[in-house]
Formats: structure tokens, C-alpha cells, sequence
């Protein structure tokens, strides 16, 4: 009976193997199918960073790439957002707002409020040239990139340090698209951001419309006697807060195969107010330990304050703003570029440009509060 067991059980064992054999290299293809797709889909990702599409994975420089998915899931609404998902960049606007200067990996430049960058910022191609214009949003931007280390090779000398790379998504020449996004939050936050793209003529010319409009009565309490006194653009009781509204119109035509065209205009508006700050000063006593210059201690001995402290004691004396403090900025932005496609291999790209910009800031932290503050007006124009 055993004898018989073995010979009825050996093709039963022999045709399972085989079985098996057959159905393992599905199962293996089944299970590499996932990992292939997602290896192609990290894989997919483009970038501009060399002035020409390539795959993040192919170029031979350290660049950080946000996709306009990457930026709605990880809610990054500014620059400060951009850095921090970043390794190697650090930025932080100041005082007012609108004077914030890019760092990448630790090499920060002589002054915080130097108008010229050693870290280059573009939106599509375009250099912008003053740091009160370079937070532009992610309104109508379909990536964010930032390249690292030395590229004044390919970018310019500001780009001492690396660049920063805004791509605003196209009106798409065969199909209509938009979306409504609508934001509440505390602290009087009201945001409604849209935008709309429509074909005019199919596959020749298309044309996309976006606008923003943001708002935000600020997070900490201004201790200043007579901050709810404030004018329309001043501090109203709180700091940190901001009134911003942005738009913008573009168009895209292929007439024929080869060329493609593409007309842009942008603007951005912004009204924000002083931050809660403040600053340890020799002259008012609070720098207490050695090296002193000129009879005033220029060094602090103990703990740094989260909030300001009356001089010599523990006192906290609270955020005391002036009122009337604020920063206004305008930026806009015209472009043109016409490419003409030679072969697969080379075009030819022709592009202009246009940029004005205008800040007008009033007072500081560093000024007595109870004292008129001078006021400060600056503006450009690049082309």
C-alpha cells in the first residue's frame, strides 16, 4: 500500500509543482507591478532647473521639486512654507514682512535688508531682482523648485548660492479647467483663491484667468496703549497680520507645430503689518556682560526672553508696536516668450520682460513707539 501511495501521490506532486512553477511568474509580475509603477511615477518628475525639461533623478545638482499636489497636501501657501520642507533653505521675513532673504545651506549674506540676493529667484525664467517681490504665493503655480549650490554659470552671479524656480501652470490649448478654494480659519483668516483656463480657439490659443484674495487680522497682542487706535493700515490690536490680493491673465497660441507663444501678466499686492518683535539694545541696558564699546556692554549675559522685559529685571512689558507701523508693496509682472521648435532636438527661445514694484514702509520696532516715525519709500523697475 505504501508503494501504491507513492506512485498515485508522485504525479499529484509532480503536476503541483509544475503548477506552481507556471504561477510563479505571474505572482512575481503581480508583485513587481506596483513597485515598477511606483518607481516610474517617482521617476516622471520634471524639472526646469537647467533651463531645459529633465527628470529630477537624471541631473547631476541637488534640486527640491514641489508639484502643485505636493504643495496642496503639504498647505504650503508662501515661501517660508517652501523652506521649511527644504533641507539646505532657511527664509524668514522680517520686521514688516516683505523684506525676507533666501539662505541656502547656512551662507546668509552681509545684510538681512540688502536689496541684492546671492540666491536667485525666477518665475518662469524671469529674474526677479528685489527681495520685497520674491514671496509670490503658489496661486497659479504648477511647481516650485529650488537648486542648490553655486549656479551663476547658468543663472547669473546673484545665484551665488543656488535658485529658486517658480513655473506657473499654462492655459491648456484642448480643454477647459478650474477650481474654488475657500480657506476660515481663526484669528479673522478669510481666503477665496480661483482660477479658470478655456481653449478660445481649440488647439491655437487658450487663455486662463486667476485671482486671490487673502486676509488675516494677526496672532499676538500689540501691548502698545493705543493699538486699537489704529488707522486702516496699521496694526489693529494684534501684529502678524496681512491683507493681500493677487490676479493674473495669460494667454498661450501655437499657430503651427513648431511655434509656441505665451503671454503673462501678474500682479501682487500686499498690506502687512508689524510682527511681534523686539530687540536687545545696548543703549536701554539691556546688553549687561563685558566687551563693551564706547561705555555700552555689547554682550548679553543669561537666558534670551521670549518677549520683551523691562531693563534689569524680569518685567515682561509686552510687544509695544507703534500703531501706525506697517509695510505696502506692489509687484507686477509682464512676460512674453516665443519658441520656435528647429528639430527635436534644438529651438529657439526669444523672451521679454517686465518688471515694476513699489514698498512703502512706515515705522519699525526699533523706533519709541510714543514718537512720529520716518517713513520709507522705495521702488523699481527691471526690464
Amino acid at each position: 500500500m505504501s508503494t501504491n501511495f507513492k506512485i498515485k501521490a508522485l504525479p499529484l506532486a509532480v503536476a503541483t509543482i509544475l503548477s506552481s512553477l507556471h504561477t510563479l511568474p505571474t505572482m512575481a509580475q503581480e508583485a513587481e507591478t506596483p513597485e515598477i509603477e511606483t518607481k516610474e511615477r517617482i521617476e516622471s518628475i520634471t524639472v526646469t532647473a537647467r533651463k531645459v525639461e529633465e527628470r529630477i533623478l537624471d541631473i547631476p545638482i541637488a534640486v527640491t521639486a514641489f508639484s502643485a499636489k505636493d504643495m496642496r497636501q503639504k498647505s504650503i501657501e508662501e515661501l517660508d512654507d517652501v523652506a521649511l520642507y527644504t533641507p539646505g533653505l532657511s527664509f524668514e521675513d522680517f520686521s514688516n514682512g516683505s523684506y525676507g532673504s533666501p539662505v541656502i545651506r547656512g551662507a546668509s549674506q552681509f545684510s538681512v535688508d540688502q536689496l541684492e540676493q546671492n540666491v536667485s529667484t525666477f518665475i518662469d525664467g524671469v529674474y526677479i531682482p528685489r527681495q520685497y517681490a520674491l514671496d509670490l504665493g503658489t496661486l497659479d503655480m504648477e511647481r516650485i523648485e529650488v537648486v542648490k549650490g553655486p549656479q551663476s554659470a547658468l543663472y547669473g552671479a546673484n545665484a551665488f548660492l543656488g535658485a529658486i524656480n517658480y513655473v506657473t501652470r499654462k492655459p491648456d490649448l484642448s480643454f477647459s479647467y478650474g477650481d474654488v478654494e475657500v480657506v476660515v480659519g481663526d484669528g479673522g483668516r478669510r481666503d477665496i483663491s480661483g482660477e479658470f483656463s478655456t481653449p478660445l480657439i481649440e488647439d491655437v490659443l487658450a487663455v486662463k484667468v486667476t485671482g486671490s484674495i487673502s486676509t488675516y487680522d494677526g496672532d499676538w497682542d500689540n501691548s502698545h496703549p493705543a493699538a486699537d487706535h489704529a488707522t486702516d493700515l496699521g496694526t489693529d490690536e494684534d501684529l502678524g497680520g496681512w491683507d493681500n490680493d493677487s490676479y493674473g491673465v495669460s494667454f498661450v497660441a501655437q499657430p503651427t507645430d513648431s511655434l509656441n507663444l505665451e503671454l503673462a501678466y501678474n500682479a501682487f499686492n500686499s498690506t502687512t503689518e508689524s510682527k511681534a518683535q523686539s530687540r536687545l539694545s545696548a543703549f536701554s541696558g539691556d546688553l549687561n556682560c563685558g566687551g563693551s564699546s564706547f561705555g555700552f556692554s555689547k554682550v548679553l549675559c543669561g537666558e534670551i526672553p521670549d518677549a520683551p522685559r523691562v531693563a534689569g529685571s524680569e518685567e515682561e512689558t509686552g510687544f509695544l508696536i507703534d500703531p501706525r507701523s506697517y509695510t505696502k508693496s506692489e509687484n507686477n509682472i509682464l512676460r512674453f516668450a516665443g519658441t520656435y521648435e528647429l528639430s527635436a532636438e534644438m529651438n529657439v527661445k526669444y523672451q521679454f520682460s517686465n518688471i515694476q514694484g513699489e514698498v512703502f514702509s512706515v515705522g519699525n520696532a526699533d523706533r519709541k513707539p510714543i514718537r512720529r516715525n520716518n517713513r520709507l519709500r522705495s521702488s523699481f523697475c527691471y526690464k
